[in-house]
C-alpha cells in the first residue's frame, strides 16, 4: 500500500476498537481495487468524542465507521443524519461531504441488499425471524418493515430488549419465554407479567391521524368557546365517573400504588381540567389594543399539534397538553408512552364519549422512534408539546427544524434542595419524603439536597433515619408506601447509578442495589442515600429518575446556589430557611422554572417548565393555555 499526499483517510472510531479487523479488510480491499484510500482505527473514549468530531472536521478525513459505544451519542454532534438514523437513534456511517458530516445507518439496508443480491429473495410480505435483539437486528427491523415484511418476530435472551429491537418493525410479534404476544406488551411493574396488549402504530397510521386532525381543524376552531366548555365540562363528568378505571390503570401500568394513584395521578387531571374550562370561560379571544387604537388583537389557535407524553405521570401531563389545545381550538395527534399507554387509552374512550368532533382528538399508539419521529418532522403539523429525556428533546427539536414548527419541550432535571442552618425542624425528613415520592420517578425531584456544613452530620442523620422507614411494597396494596420503579430499562439503569455512586466513592448511607426484604420479584429499589457526595460525580449530575438522593455540604450562601446552578439542567429547585428575606434572595439566583420554598407546592395553573436544557416553553393555567394560539394584530379595526 502506498501512502502519499493525496491519499484520503477513513477510520473506525469507537472504544475499544484495538480488536477490530475492519483495517485489515478495509485496506486489503482499498489495495486490490487501487483505491487511494486508508483505513485506521481512532479509539475515543465516551467523553473525548465531541473533540474526536471537530478533529475530523478539522483534518479532513473523508469518513468513519461508528461502533460502540458512540453510535448514538455521535447523531447529535453531525450536521445531517438520515431517516433510519433518526428513528433508530444510532449511526454507523459518517460522510464528510466537503466540511458537512452526514451519519447514515447502514445494517438494513446492507442486509436486504445482499438478500436481494445474493439469493434474489425479497421480504415483502414475507414472515421473518430475526434472532437478537442489538444495534444491527433494531436496523434490520426497521428496513423489513420499510421494505413491507409481514410479520417479524424477536427472540432475545431479556424481554425488554426485544421488544424495544421489535417496535422498529411495523407489525411485530414479541416472544416472551414460550408466551405469544401480538404487537406490544406491557408489564406490571410489581410481577413483572404482562397485563396489557397494544397495537403499535406505524408511519402510515400517523399520517392518516395527521390528515384527520388538519380536516378537522377548519370546522373545530371555528367553534364557539362556549361550544367547548360544553364539551370539556362532559369530559370532565365522565372522567370522574370512571376515576376507579383510570386509578386502577395507572397503578397497573406504572407501578403508582393505589392511594398515590388516586390522590395524586388521577385527581391532577380531574383538577387541571377544571382550571382550564374556568381559563376558558373568562378568557377574551378578540380585544381593542387599547381605547384609543383602531388596532385590534386577536387570539387564534395554532392549528394541529402532536403532543408526546411520558410513563411518569401518564395523566398529568396528558391532560396538561390535551385539554388546554381542544380549548384553544386546536386538533392533535397524542402519542402516549409505550411503556404506559393503557391510561391513554382510556382517556381516549372518554374524549370519543363526551362528543368531541371526529378528527379532532386522535390517539396514536407507538414508540418514539417510528410514530414520535414522524410527528415532529410532520409538514402538517404545526406544533409539538414534548415532555420526556432531554437528549429526546433535542432530537425532536432538531427533526422541526426544517418545517419551523413550534415546539415546546419540558425535559430532564436535577433539582437542588438547599436545606439552610436555620431551616424549619423537619425539613431534611420532607425532602427525603419529597425526592422517594413516585418512587423517585419525577423530573423536578429534589435528587440533590445540598446541607450547611453547621447541620450537616445531624441533616444525614434524619436523612437515613427517613429514607428507611419508607415502606416499599407492591402497587395494587392502598397505603402510603412507594411502588416499584415502571420497567427493567428503568430498574437496571437505576442499579447501575447506584453501583456508579458506590465505584466514584460516595458513602451508601442507605439502601442500595439490593432488593428490598420480601420483595424477590418485580422493579423494587430501596430509598437510597448517598453522603459525602461532590457535585462533579456522576450521581449529582446524571438524572437517576429513581428513589435516589445525594447529600453535599456547603459552607456559604453563595456556595450553595453556586452548585445548585452547576448543572445542564434547570427545572425545579428547592430551599429551606425561615429567614424570608433570604429566601427570596437565593430564589431570584437559582435557575429554574420553579423554585419551591419550605416546602410550599404549586398552585394548580401556576406555569410549569424549564430553564437550559430542562427545557423551553410553560404548561399550566394561562401560561400552559397561551402556548396553544396565535397573535394576531389587525389595523384599521374601527
Amino acid at each position: 500500500m502506498k501512502i502519499s499526499g493525496s491519499t484520503n483517510l477513513v477510520g473506525v472510531i469507537g472504544d475499544p476498537v484495538k480488536h477490530s479487523l475492519s483495517p485489515v479488510i478495509l485496506n486489503a480491499a482499498f489495495n486490490k481495487a487501487k483505491i487511494d484510500w486508508v483505513y485506521a482505527a481512532f479509539e475515543t473514549p465516551e467523553d473525548k468524542l465531541a473533540d474526536a468530531i471537530k478533529g475530523i472536521r478539522a483534518l479532513r478525513i473523508a469518513g468513519l465507521s461508528v461502533t460502540m459505544p458512540h453510535k448514538s451519542n455521535i447523531c447529535t454532534l453531525l450536521d445531517e443524519v438520515s431517516e433510519s438514523s433518526k428513528i433508530l437513534e444510532a449511526v454507523n456511517c459518517v460522510v464528510n461531504d466537503e466540511g458537512k458530516l452526514k451519519g447514515y445507518n447502514t445494517d438494513g439496508d446492507g442486509f436486504l441488499d445482499a438478500l436481494s443480491h445474493d439469493s434474489g429473495m425479497d421480504v415483502a410480505d414475507k414472515k421473518v425471524l430475526v434472532v437478537g435483539a442489538g444495534g444491527s437486528a433494531r436496523s434490520i427491523i426497521y428496513s423489513l418493515g420499510k421494505a413491507g415484511a409481514g410479520d417479524v418476530a424477536v427472540i432475545n435472551r431479556t424481554k425488554e430488549k426485544g421488544f424495544d429491537a421489535a417496535s422498529m418493525g411495523h407489525e411485530v410479534v414479541v416472544f416472551d419465554a414460550g408466551k405469544l404476544n401480538i404487537k406490544g406488551v406491557g408489564d406490571i411493574p410489581s410481577t413483572e407479567e404482562a397485563f396489557a396488549v397494544i397495537s403499535l402504530g406505524s408511519i402510515e397510521d400517523t399520517d392518516k391521524a395527521v390528515s384527520a386532525a388538519k380536516v378537522a381543524f377548519e370546522t373545530w376552531r371555528e367553534t364557539s368557546k362556549e361550544e367547548r366548555v360544553k364539551l370539556l365540562e362532559k369530559f370532565c363528568e365522565i372522567y370522574n365517573r370512571r376515576w376507579d378505571e383510570m386509578v386502577e390503570a395507572q397503578s397497573m401500568e406504572m407501578g403508582a400504588p393505589l392511594d398515590f394513584a388516586s390522590e395524586i395521578h388521577t385527581k391532577m387531571g380531574a383538577d387541571i381540567s377544571k382550571n382550564v374550562i374556568d381559563i376558558l370561560k373568562d378568557f377574551n379571544f378578540e380585544h381593542q389594543f387599547d381605547p384609543k387604537s383602531n388596532n385590534q388583537i386577536r387570539y387564534e389557535p395554532i392549528g394541529v399539534c402532536g403532543l408526546i407524553t411520558p410513563w411518569n405521570y401518564p395523566m398529568n401531563q396528558i391532560v396538561l397538553k390535551v385539554i388546554p389545545a381542544l380549548a384553544a381550538g386546536c386538533t392533535m395527534i397524542l402519542k402516549p408512552s409505550e411503556v404506559a399507554p393503557v391510561s391513554g387509552v382510556l382517556f381516549a374512550e372518554i374524549i370519543d364519549e363526551a362528543g368531541f368532533p371526529p378528527g379532532v382528538f386522535n390517539l396514536v399508539n407507538g414508540n418514539g422512534e417510528v410514530v414520535g419521529n414522524h410527528i415532529s418532522g410532520h409538514p402538517d403539523i404545526d406544533m409539538v408539546s414534548f415532555t420526556g429525556s432531554t437528549r429526546a428533546g433535542k432530537l425532536i427539536q432538531k427533526n422541526a427544524a426544517d418545517t419551523i414548527k413550534k415546539v415546546t419541550l419540558e425535559l430532564g432535571g436535577k433539582g437542588g434542595n438547599i436545606v439552610f442552618e436555620d431551616s424549619y425542624p423537619d425539613a431534611v425528613r420532607d425532602g427525603v419524603r419529597t425526592i422517594m415520592s413516585n418512587t423517585g420517578q419525577s423530573c423536578d425531584a429534589p435528587t440533590r439536597m445540598l446541607v450547611q456544613r453547621s447541620i450537616y452530620d445531624r441533616a444525614v442523620k434524619e436523612a437515613v433515619d427517613e429514607a428507611n422507614k419508607i415502606k416499599v411494597d407492591v402497587a395494587s396494596k392502598k397505603g402510603d408506601h412507594i411502588g416499584p420503579l415502571v420497567s427493567k430499562v428503568q430498574y437496571d439503569k437505576v442499579i447501575n447509578l447506584i453501583n456508579e455512586g458506590i465505584k466514584e466513592g460516595a458513602t451508601l448511607a442507605a439502601g442500595g442495589p439490593d432488593l428490598p426484604n420480601g420483595l424477590n420479584k418485580g422493579y423494587f429499589v430501596k430509598p437510597t442515600i448517598f453522603t459525602d457526595v461532590n457535585n462533579d460525580m456522576k450521581i449529582a449530575r446524571e438524572e437517576i429518575f429513581g428513589p435516589v438522593l445525594s447529600i453535599i455540604p456547603f459552607d456559604t450562601e453563595e456556595e450553595a446556589i453556586k452548585i445548585t446552578n452547576d448543572t445542564s439542567y434547570g427545572l425545579g429547585n428547592y430551599l429551606q430557611t425561615e429567614d424570608k428575606e433570604k429566601a427570596k434572595r437565593v430564589a431570584r439566583k437559582v435557575r429554574a422554572g420553579t423554585v419551591y420554598i419550605n416546602g410550599q407546592g404549586a398552585e394548580t395553573g401556576a406555569p410549569f417548565g424549564g430553564f437550559k436544557q430542562s427545557g423551553n416553553g410553560r404548561e399550566g393555567g394561562l401560561w400552559g393555555f397561551t402556548e396553544y394560539l396565535e397573535v394576531k394584530a389587525i389595523t384599521g379595526w374601527n
